[in-house]
């Protein structure tokens, strides 16, 4: 049998590395030990002599202590293998004689489509100073980049936020993988410990620790990812990793100030989305050359003119000229591609273009989460509700407690129809988290065509006055009293609406949505076709939302659609 990677029962075995791992995590074997196995797989069912492996292992001029060396490693052998010389399932002694390799053994042909399954939990920060929160959570967010930009075709990154170990075996698949991790920064030192758990029973496969000065942080997430793969067996693309790292800043000032920028943005609300961007500026003053801090810009520009925050041009204008430069800066940056593909469609309602660019996001790396989730916004919009269940499920099983996959779910559940399925699927969104606002308005509007007016009322009134005035919420409201039979104060709502429109920007597709509970077809679509000049992202809803089907043989509907 050739000299090359064979597999026999769990195991498998590279003579020529000594190399032996146990379902893909590797073994401490000694040299002698992996010698030893090497000549006994290579003649399986076959009796080698003692003299034989005398000669293949310890030399022809070796003699002293030859009988306790082969004794001892083969001893070793069978504690790595869990194998009794009394029982044996793999190594058969033959007094007197030497040894026989019992079990088949079968060469071993790589698989390209078997993954591994790797979870990242958020790093404990053992400082515990809230000023420092962005910190530690963005060496853990970036470590999850790091790994899954590796090999994305052989390792699948998830992203597991707060969830406790003990929660985590249900969540995943079998044989899957853990890392959870301590930081701290202690002055101009950087300390971070991290182990590598296999996620059934929690037993440690790797550990490692790095003390390091602050400005190494991406050095240190850069070397924690290749270590952890390694550990896995997991063979790693040097061309695109050497080609990834050019996204990267060497200003340890822009670094940090991306990290507080996406720390705001992950709160998700208006106010923390105008804050993200402001670090991302200075983040770009400090290191104009900063790939990723130009998409954290425009996902925030995207984001601000999908909601309506800004004017459609405004928005999606700079959102589309961020997610250029960093393409120009990193062309395989799939979340800049990704970023660009959401622009395409939303104002330039250009699909193919956005379709182009999408997939070459989840080609460039297939661990992306929000490549998937964006992708799955698009293909709801174009009435693909197939294909955009698909990648909406992709991108919640590699982010699975990320509210706003979960709550789009769920809106595309609505969408189909199914408003007792939206309403579980929103649900849980908002019980991942409750300040989600998005969330807690599909519930809302979910609630309304499922026919449960009264809880609709209670969820916008609270809405409105628990977080913001926002031109959504209270369109919202006006259209739940008005499909609650309260015309009297759905048209008090349009009232607050209009004149809220003389203080702050609201979107004239808003305005429609409030008409439509009140079922005022002429103000719906002179509202609507305002929309439609402006290019609102949301136009893309109304040959699907139910909100409008009063409208559905109306001659101008027809038209616009």
């Amino acid at each position: 049998m050739p000299c090359s990677a064979v597999a026999f029962g769990t195991f498998e075995f590279d003579p020529r590395t000594g190399e032996l791992r146990k379902r893909g995590i590797k073994l401490r074997l000694q040299p002698k030990s992996a010698a030893v196995l090497s000549v006994l797989v290579r003649h399986p069912h076959e009796l080698v002599t003692r003299e034989h492996l005398r000669i293949e292992v310890w030399g022809l001029e070796t003699f002293v202590d030859f009988e306790n060396g082969l004794g001892n490693a083969i001893w070793k052998l069978r504690q790595h293998l869990g194998d009794k010389a009394d029982n044996p399932l793999f190594i058969e002694s033959i007094p007197g004689k030497g040894y026989r390799f019992i079990a088949d053994v079968h060469p071993l042909v790589p698989n390209p489509n078997s993954r591994k399954v790797i979870a990242i939990r958020p790093f404990e920060d053992l400082d515990n100073r809230q000023s420092d929160d962005y910190f530690v959570a963005g060496l853990t967010e970036e470590l999850i980049t790091q790994l899954g930009r590796l090999n994305p075709k052989r390792l699948a990154v998830v992203a597991l936020r707060n969830k406790s170990l003990a929660e985590i075996p249900g969540e995943l698949a079998a044989q899957s993988y853990v890392v959870t991790g301590t930081a701290r920064r202690d002055g101009t030192r950087l300390r971070v410990t991290a182990h590598l758990l296999e996620a059934a029973d929690q037993r440690q496969i790797w550990a490692g620790s790095y003390d390091r000065p602050t400005t190494d942080v991406i050095a240190v997430q850069i070397e924690l990812a290749e270590q952890i793969a390694k550990s896995l067996m997991v063979e790693l693309l040097p061309v695109k990793k050497e080609h990834g790292r050019s996204k990267w800043t060497e200003s340890l000032v822009a670094y940090e100030l991306y990290l507080q920028g996406r720390y705001h943005w992950n709160k998700r609300v208006p106010k923390s989305t105008f804050t993200a961007i402001e670090y991302f500026q200075r983040a770009i003053a400090a290191d104009p050359e900063y790939a990723l801090a130009h998409v954290g810009l425009a996902d925030c520009f995207g984001v601000l003119g999908f909601y309506g925050e800004l004017a459609p041009a405004d928005a999606f204008g700079r959102a589309k000229q961020h997610a250029s430069r960093a393409l120009a800066l990193d062309d395989c940056l799939a979340e800049a591609h990704s970023c660009l593909a959401f622009c395409l469609l939303q104002f330039d309602w250009d699909w193919n273009a956005a379709q182009h660019e999408h997939l070459q996001a989840i080609q460039l790396n297939s661990n992306c989460a929000p490549a998937h989730h964006w992708y799955g916004l698009t293909l709801t919009e174009t009435g693909r509700f197939s294909d955009a269940l698909r990648s909406l499920i992709r991108a919640r099983e590699l982010d699975p407690f990320n509210p706003a996959i979960q709550a789009h779910i769920g809106r595309l559940a609505y969408f189909c129809r199914d408003f007792e399925r939206s309403l579980k699927e929103v649900e849980r969104a908002v019980e991942l988290d409750r300040s989600y606002v998005p969330g807690r308005y599909f519930q809302a509007i979910a609630m309304v065509q499922k026919g449960n007016g009264g809880d609709a009322i209670n969820q916008f009134e609270g809405l409105v006055t628990e977080f913001y005035e926002h031109p959504i919420l209270v369109s919202g409201l006006a259209y739940a009293y008005g499909k609650g039979g309260k015309r009297a104060a759905a048209l008090k709502a349009i009232d607050r609406l209009q004149a809220l429109a003389r203080k702050i920007r609201v979107p004239p597709y808003f305005l429609a949505f409030a008409h439509a509970g009140v079922e005022n077809s002429v103000a719906a679509l002179d509202y609507l076709d305002q929309a439609k000049v402006e290019r609102f992202a949301w136009l893309h809803y109304l040959k699907m939302d139910p909100v409008f089907d009063f409208l559905r043989s109306n001659p101008r509907f027809d038209e616009l659609i």
